[in-house]
Order: C-alpha cells, then structure tokens, then sequence
C-alpha cells in the first residue's frame, strides 16, 4: 500500500521507523511470554491468581516500555540521526509518531500470552485478525495524507484496538475493564 501509492523510499522510511520501535517491545514480549506462559498455566483455572499475575504483567510491561517508547519519540531526530546518519529525516518524523505503538504492542503479547495459557489460542487468532484488518484499514486511509498520515493511522490503529484487547483479556479472568 505504502509503495505503491508513495513510493519505495516512503516505505522505507516506515519500515525502518517500524523495526525501531518493534525491537524493544518484542525482545520485551518474548522474555516475558517464556517466564509468563508457565507461571500462567499452572494456575488457569484460578482466576483471582490470573487476575494478580496478569495485572503485574501488564504494570510490569508499561513501566519499562511506556518510558522507552516515550523516549524514542522524544529523542526520535537525534536518535535516527546517530543510528542511520543524514538523509533519514523523514524516518525520525515517522518514529515519533509511532513510537507509542510499540507500548501497545507489548502489552497485546502479555494479553496473548493469557489467551495461550487459558487455552483460548482462538482469541488471538481472532485478535491477530482483528489487529490487520485495522492496520490495512488504517494504511488505507492515511496513504491519502502522505507518509506521515501513514504514521498517524498506524498509532490511530492501534489505539482503537487496545480497548478491545484488553477487554477481552479481561473477560477470560473475570476482571472488570474499569
């Protein structure tokens, strides 16, 4: 979508932008789904223990990744500049504006390390569906305003989709959303 409609260079502003902010979060996600998915299934029947486990996972995850993204947005120019050098401007535009996005997915790899423990890997399938058609959608709209369009959808999409990942993680242990 991005290459098509703005170009090859676009798309790779985007896709450098996008592996910067996914390499913290899923290095983040993968330690914690190898320490969570035991510790989770262990106790799958036990709610009330789910719920305290998930809600620390969660607290854990944002208190680190929250901070990072936050800072990679704030520092997005100085931060392309010294890892790619001159000439990738429009890549520290696109970080900025995304940056926030890995937080959000960080915390849907705690929510789909519960679905795998509840023995729910349909939510995810479901989630991981529900997550692309919002994505492309968002691609879809935004390509019309340019590359930073695209970026401001990709955030867009993701923020829609948090509420809903996190009301269903919620459901499968009995947690209230509010």
């Amino acid at each position: 979508i991005i290459s098509r409609n703005l170009g090859a260079e676009a798309l790779g502003h985007f896709s450098v932008a996008v592996q910067l902010v996914d390499y913290p979060a899923r290095n983040l996600a993968q330690v914690l789904q190898r320490i969570m998915f035991p510790a989770l299934s262990k106790v799958q029947s036990d709610n009330a223990r789910l719920r305290h486990m998930h809600r620390t996972a969660l607290h854990g995850v944002s208190m680190i990744i929250w901070p990072i993204m936050i800072g990679m947005s704030a520092v997005a120019d100085l931060l392309v500049t010294v890892l790619m050098g001159p000439g990738w401007e429009l890549t520290a535009v696109v970080l900025a504006l995304i940056a926030p996005a890995g937080a959000i997915g960080a915390i849907n790899g705690v929510n789909n390390t519960l679905f795998l423990a509840k023995n729910r890997p349909d939510l995810q399938l479901y989630t991981t569906i529900c997550i692309a058609i919002t994505a492309v959608t968002g691609l879809m709209i935004g390509v019309q305003y340019g590359l930073t369009g695209v970026a401001i959808a990709h955030l867009a999409s993701a923020l829609i989709m948090l509420p809903v990942l996190l009301t269903l993680s919620f459901r499968q242990i009995g947690q209230p959303v509010f």
